[in-house]
């Protein structure tokens, strides 16, 4: 983390608190993280998408999120570029927003990650068929017997 550490003092007239005081107080100066962009910028609402993260001073980062949700795992690579794993989320556009354990950084379109609702489809009847016959005459070795005219395969 980029910090500086600086000491404040007071000294009061002897005279008048008869000891000498000085107290002192620690401020931290942290520059804000800034995303100039993420890629890829979608991925499935199942999550594991590795998502390259540019940008400034992501030396300083202590977290990843997708929306409210902290990535799945991240490797700072450099001041310029975090890898982050995404979590599993809900269809729909979230801001990838890094933090450097003191506030987060201000949005922006640059950071905006894409869920896609990834949907499985069942074969049909006919698939499976055209499927099993394909299996059962490659095993007889009848695969020539599958071309029908003009030279496709069915």
């Amino acid at each position: 983390m980029f910090a500086s550490r600086v000491a404040v003092g007071a000294l009061p007239s002897a005279g008048r608190f008869g000891r000498l005081a000085c107290k002192y107080a620690a401020f931290f100066m942290a520059s804000l993280p800034s995303v100039t962009g993420v890629s890829p910028n979608s991925g499935p609402t199942t999550g594991g998408t590795t998502v390259v993260i540019t940008g400034t001073v992501l030396v300083s980062e202590v977290g990843v999120n997708f929306g409210s949700t902290p990535a799945a795992s991240f490797t700072i690579n450099s001041g310029t570029m975090v890898t982050a794993v995404s979590p599993s989320g809900v269809a729909g556009s979230v801001d990838i927003t890094l933090t450097n354990g003191f506030t987060n950084v201000q949005t922006s379109p640059a950071d905006q990650f894409t869920y896609i609702q990834t949907t499985t489809s069942t074969p049909t009847l006919r698939e499976w068929s055209m499927l099993v016959l394909t299996l059962l005459l490659a095993g007889a070795g009848y695969m020539g017997l599958m071309k029908a005219a003009g030279g496709q395969t069915i």
